[in-house]
């Protein structure tokens, strides 16, 4: 029985292997971005407000890719959602849980008609939970994790000549 789904998951496993090369190629020249953040309105009960992420998010890319040049307003764009929710007993919260986003945004030429348009061309994200009024701090985490990832993939799409970009 295991032979038979052996061949089916090695060949799920090769279609996921290029993954990478393809999301970098996505990335490769973007050389300005905007930053757009969207907090879900229960994320403000647990600290997580859309100026600090936003102000966070910023400093992460800045730290993590000094030649993308970040603008107030142009396309492309990064747009993080972040959705939080919890439990409380009265006033004291319990726990919390949620889903962070992290998207990439640009003008692509469709080749078949030469129609111009706006495209999600990256995307990463993930689902969390935690116990008490840790949100924030665990969002930020999440957050950076995600944009790590970013920062990889928009490197090996751009590769910088003798330098060196922390990861």
């Amino acid at each position: 029985m295991v032979r038979l789904y052996l061949p089916f998951f090695l060949a799920l496993l090769i279609l996921v292997i290029p993954k990478e090369s393809v999301a970098s190629d996505m990335l490769a020249v973007l050389r300005e971005v905007a930053i757009n953040v969207a907090v879900g309105k229960n994320a403000n009960k647990f600290g997580v407000g859309e100026e600090g992420i936003k102000n966070h998010t910023l400093g992460l890319l800045r730290s993590k890719l000094p030649h993308l040049v970040i603008k107030k307003s142009v396309l492309p764009k990064v747009s993080i959602n972040i959705t939080l929710g919890g439990t409380n007993a009265g006033v004291e919260k319990i726990g919390y849980f949620g889903q962070i986003e992290v998207e990439v945004f640009r003008m692509v030429t469709i080749q078949k008609t030469g129609m111009v348009i706006l495209a999600n061309v990256w995307e990463t994200g993930m689902s969390f939970v935690g116990p008490g009024d840790r949100a924030t701090t665990h969002v930020r985490k999440i957050l950076n994790e995600l944009l790590t990832r970013f920062a990889a993939d928009w490197n090996r799409g751009n590769p910088q000549k003798g330098t060196s970009v922390p990861l």
